[in-house]
């Protein structure tokens, strides 16, 4: 046999196509928890980011129509205030100025968190009321912070939005803030 060569047919092996297939798996087994801790993530940016927003657009509000309105952490009934707990916000018109919704006040908008039962808000003022009220584009409450807590316990998922008396909001990581940022926090999620 000069001259000719013998050809081997090209394609895996079933050991070799084995190997490839168990490596993938596992890399995948490795990439999928921190996949889910960056999906998570990003859930709790985006509402964070959408609750500043709300909470701007409160204080808009109150400029522009020259009346108190106010905006709350609400309870399961999506319209009543609670510190702790709360599974959404709700933004109304507060002629009385008592911090409830009433019959004749018109809830302007209302917004649960998403995977609510994962997430709840809890509200901490200096005049420890459960609602933020805008007069004017001014607070009357002093400071406050809406905390975004976590079921699981995660310090890496904790946010803040702290909003001082002059009205200006900033979003606050407490994972990367000082160690007493950090336990306040977690004291406000009752963990």
């Amino acid at each position: 046999m000069t001259g000719m060569t013998l050809r081997r047919g090209r394609g895996f092996s079933l050991l070799e196509l084995m190997l490839v297939l168990a490596l993938a798996m596992l890399v995948t087994g490795w990439a999928l928890p921190s996949l889910d801790d960056f999906l998570q993530g990003v859930r709790v940016n985006t509402t964070v980011k959408h609750y500043l927003g709300m909470l701007e657009s409160t204080r808009y509000r109150s400029m522009s129509e020259q009346r108190p309105a106010t905006i709350c952490a609400t309870a399961a009934d999506g319209i009543t205030c609670a510190r702790d707990g709360g599974t959404g916000l709700v933004i109304f018109e507060d002629r009385d100025e008592d911090g409830v919704v009433d019959a004749t006040e018109k809830v302007v908008l209302e917004e649960r968190l998403v995977d609510g039962g994962g997430y709840w808000l809890a509200w901490r003022s200096f005049q420890n009321r459960p609602y933020l009220r805008w007069a004017l584009g001014r607070t009357d409450s002093m400071n406050g912070t809406y905390t975004l807590c976590n079921r699981e316990g995660k310090d890496k998922l904790l946010r803040q939005l702290v909003v001082n008396r002059t009205g200006r909001t900033r979003i606050v990581v407490p994972a990367r803030s000082a160690a007493s940022v950090l336990q306040s926090a977690r004291q406000a999620c009752g963990w």
